[in-house]
């Protein structure tokens, strides 16, 4: 997966749950819709879901950030801001590892991972 492909996710991810929230601040009441979504059941599930996918992401961040209080800090904020802050981690990550695939996905852990334990994809095959 290329990182050009990466970073327009990323970038699409931000655009969007940006003016999702817009809309939903400017156009909701937090504080009835969210009772509301926690009476209905496939709401609770997509809170849930929502939350897994928050804690998963969040240990990503843990890995590959080189100091636990910045590492907390972006947790932190992902579990507050969610997706969108997911979008801008992603984003820093991307900026920081100026195009280095390894420095994307391992960050500070990329010395200390021996080459043999590195998962290469498959050869695409025309």
């Amino acid at each position: 997966m290329s990182l050009k492909y990466v970073i327009s996710i990323a970038v699409a991810g931000l655009v969007t749950m940006s003016l999702a929230l817009a809309y939903a601040l400017v156009a909701g009441d937090f504080r009835t819709d969210a009772l509301e979504l926690m009476e209905n059941p496939w709401g609770l599930a997509t809170l849930v879901d929502a939350y897994v996918g928050f804690a998963l992401f969040s240990c990503w961040v843990l890995w590959r950030e080189p100091l636990l209080s910045r590492a907390l800090l972006w947790v932190v904020l992902i579990l507050a801001g969610g997706n969108l802050v997911s979008a801008l981690y992603v984003l820093n990550a991307l900026r920081v590892s100026k195009g280095n695939v390894a420095e994307f996905w391992l960050g500070s852990r990329r010395q200390s991972v021996s080459a043999a334990a590195r998962w290469e994809p498959p050869a695409h095959r025309s």
